[in-house]
């Protein structure tokens, strides 16, 4: 009988699920290496503080990206900014569950004296638009497709950390740098463009 009431509960989440994610990949893996090796009992340098967060047990929601900051105005605490992944993967404010977790549990490490504000990230969409001089002789929609690709793969956006900027010097070397690109059209100031919720363009001159 027992069994089955248990087999007949059922329950749905009001709320979309945050803070799960799927497994690490090798690339990322690399990331937390130098962090993990660092990490010692207690948190007291920079690299402690990031290692905890990252190494939070999955039961509690998973951080996926975080930036600690000093807060300018109260010495010993810092300002934690932080973000999550939802079912989609795409990225979304931690919840309110998962910030009660991660700060009872950097409870346990801190020192007497140090604070943690946990904050936010704001998210922004954003889209590349690259126009290309392609040379004679090659297929256009080839090339094309060969600077998606390289766009994709090698300027590597899911390894980006908070607050780091896009450098379209990279970007401008590596599209020149696939064969049958001739010269880049757009100007570099150009290529980083808005996008909205609905994957809409917002361009200056439209």
């Amino acid at each position: 009988e027992i069994n089955d009431i248990r087999l007949s509960l059922d329950v749905i989440n009001e709320e979309n699920a945050v803070g799960g994610s799927t497994g690490l990949k090798i690339e990322e893996l690399k990331t937390l290496i130098p962090n993990a090796m660092k990490t010692q009992s207690r948190i007291i340098t920079h690299e402690d503080l990031i290692g905890r967060i990252y190494s939070m047990p999955t039961n509690f929601g998973k951080i996926n990206k975080v930036a600690a900051i000093d807060n300018p105005y109260s010495n010993g605490s810092k300002d934690l900014y932080v973000i999550c992944k939802d079912i989609n993967n795409f990225y979304v404010p931690a919840s309110d569950a998962i910030k009660l977790n991660l700060s009872k549990y950097l409870n346990e490490f801190r020192l007497i004296g140090d604070n943690f504000n946990i904050l936010d990230v704001p998210v922004y969409n954003f889209g590349i638009k690259v126009e290309i001089r392609v040379g004679e002789g090659n297929d256009i929609d080839s090339v094309i497709d060969d600077v998606l690709f390289r766009i994709i793969e090698d300027m590597r956006f899911d390894s980006l950390q908070i607050g780091e900027a896009l450098n379209t010097n990279d970007l401008v070397k590596l599209v020149l740098g696939v064969d049958g690109v001739v010269s880049i059209i757009t100007r570099q100031q150009n290529m980083i463009v808005s996008k909205n919720s609905a994957n809409e363009f917002f361009d200056e001159d439209e």
